[in-house]
């Protein structure tokens, strides 16, 4: 039904490499079974692209008609109009996380603070969910009832988030990447 109209990103996006963990778990023994990840991905047969901005693109070309995308990208066309939804795997979503820091040796560190709590303040943290919907980080945060809906916004909904390795995978990713760039793309 979706053959030549499926898509997924390079795995050098968070996005793709979460896809692909996913794919190793549905297919083979665990998140890190390449053989079984990478098998299943050439079934497919997707389209890969290497932004997030390109695959909504293709989707809003109608070049596929099923992709790799996060919830707030999803739920960003449906609000501009496209008929599109998201579902979440059963098996649970990888987290795609932001990070704001203060950098080591930084000159302005007082600035740097006051940015991360502009950030983290209800107000801010409110507009990311309404407007780009992203999920707040801030308890006090209250959404209105068709954003939460659409969003992390409960326990329940964090209990199926998982965070993978990171420090693990950033020893393998480059021989990940160099299977993946000869056996897929």
């Amino acid at each position: 039904e979706f053959a030549g109209r499926r898509g997924t990103y390079t795995i050098t996006n968070t996005l793709g490499i979460n896809f692909l963990f996913m794919a190793n778990k549905v297919y083979g023994r665990d998140f890190f079974d390449m053989d079984a990840g990478l098998a299943a991905v050439k079934r497919l047969q997707p389209k890969i692209v290497d932004f997030t901005g390109t695959m909504e693109k293709l989707l809003e070309q109608k070049e596929v008609a099923i992709a790799v995308l996060h919830d707030g990208s999803a739920w960003d066309l449906a609000k501009r109009g496209l008929p599109i939804d998201w579902v979440a795997p059963s098996e649970g979503v990888p987290i795609l996380d932001q990070v704001a820091q203060v950098t080591r040796g930084s000159k302005q560190k007082d600035l740097a603070w006051k940015l991360i709590d502009a950030y983290l303040s209800p107000e801010v943290q409110l507009a990311y969910a309404t407007e780009l919907y992203f999920s707040p980080t801030n308890r006090n945060v209250k959404l209105p009832p068709d954003v939460a809906g659409k969003i992390i916004s409960d326990p329940k909904d964090v209990e199926r988030l998982f965070i993978f390795d990171w420090s693990q995978i950033a020893q393998q990713r480059p021989a990940w990447t160099e299977r993946w760039n000869k056996e897929i793309r």
